[in-house]
């Protein structure tokens, strides 16, 4: 995405609800358009089709990775909004998952700019017990020293402006716990709350946002639709081609890296991250280094480990290619890199079982050997 960075006051004019149309149930939102809640797939048929054409805009542009410009009217972006994400499920797994990353990163730069107010709101809505520390004459809010200066012996002065219970804090990094940087015990924290920056804050409300999103609109990709709506269905797929196909056979087979690569030796902490890849979940910087340091380790060339990373619903294929050659040895410092120590896996909680090894690749040879004499075993009569 090309990003939505704007002025902090261009921000600021923005009605809450064109940045933030799902502090909106939708619910409320089609009890105030409609009188009672009604399937999305009536909308699509028969509703407004100026929303609807509205939402193939929204769709098309994040699919697409394109700069979406929202129109000023608060009804049309709360109504392209909902049949965005309704499109975007009966498109398939991949669109929905790739479209809800979209747009909420498109909320965490909104919420960098928005006044902390705002930011408070946003998060009531999600029933996040947020609080602002600071006032309109001072944002600062809970002052603490983290150090003093070698020259001048001044105190270093770190701001937090947010708090949040301790609870809420856990539920919301529970998909960046790979990061040390969110990890409870590198955080402030004072009578059972954490201390957070207006930075921290808008990315832990972007976790929140993905998840509710994803979870809000049920699996509709078997369901087909009559008249314009499927014809811009039909041109939305033929524009955008699927990087993945849904079916189990297809991830088996895109996932399998190589006639060299023996996928029943991966050990418990490559398989849980490359069934994350399946679910066409984003994976976090750590893991994306420890997968592709693995395969690279084992034997696998760029383009394979390249297509590991297809099912991701922010993968670009330029970038993902450059980094992988990085590690590869093959660009920059020319220095092929080693993968995690089983130590480092567990600091940054990618462990998921006690194997007995000290590096994951050593698990992997070692069941390719024992695999290896198994093979060679004669058949007893």
């Amino acid at each position: 995405m090309r990003g939505v960075m704007r002025g902090v006051s261009s921000v600021r004019r923005l009605s809450p609800y064109i940045k933030y149309p799902f502090i909106v149930s939708l619910h409320d939102h089609l009890r105030r358009l409609y009188g009672s809640d009604i399937p999305l797939t009536y909308i699509l048929e028969y509703g407004n089709q100026r929303d609807i054409e509205r939402a193939v805009i929204r769709v098309r542009s994040a699919l697409k990775n394109l700069r979406y410009e929202p129109t000023n009217s608060e009804d049309v972006e709360l109504s392209s909004f909902y049949i965005g994400l309704t499109i975007s499920s009966i498109l398939g797994r991949w669109y929905l998952y790739k479209y809800v990353d979209v747009e909420s990163r498109r909320s965490y730069e909104y919420l960098l700019g928005d006044s902390e107010d705002v930011i408070v709101k946003v998060a009531k809505s999600f029933g996040i017990d947020l609080e602002f520390l600071g006032s309109p004459r001072d944002v600062c809010g809970e002052r603490v020293i983290i150090g003093y200066d070698n020259l001048t012996s001044k105190p270093k002065v770190h701001c937090f402006q947010f708090r949040m219970p301790i609870t809420t804090y856990l539920t919301g990094i529970s998909k960046l716990t790979t990061e040390r940087k969110w990890k409870l015990v590198n955080q402030y924290i004072k009578e059972g709350y954490v201390y957070l920056s207006k930075k921290e804050v808008s990315r832990l409300l972007q976790e929140f946002i993905k998840h509710r999103l994803l979870n809000l609109i049920p699996d509709l990709s078997g369901i087909r639709l009559e008249g314009s709506i499927n014809e811009a269905i039909i041109k939305l797929r033929e524009e955008v081609p699927i990087q993945t196909s849904d079916s189990s056979e297809s991830y088996k087979q895109s996932l399998k890296v190589g006639d060299q690569i023996v996928e029943a030796a991966h050990p418990p902490c490559i398989r849980s991250m490359i069934l994350a890849l399946q679910r066409n979940e984003n994976l976090a910087h750590h893991q994306r280094f420890a997968l592709a340091t693995y395969f690279i380790n084992i034997g696998a060339d760029v383009e394979q480990v390249v297509d590991l990373f297809r099912h991701a619903p922010d993968f670009n294929e330029k970038m993902t290619r450059y980094q992988v050659e990085h590690l590869a040895g093959l660009k920059g410092s020319k220095r092929r890199y080693s993968m995690y120590s089983c130590d480092k896996m567990k600091s940054l909680g990618m462990c998921v079982a006690e194997c007995g090894v000290k590096n994951p690749l050593t698990y992997y040879k070692r069941l390719l050997r024992d695999l290896s004499r198994n093979d060679r075993k004669e058949p007893t009569a």
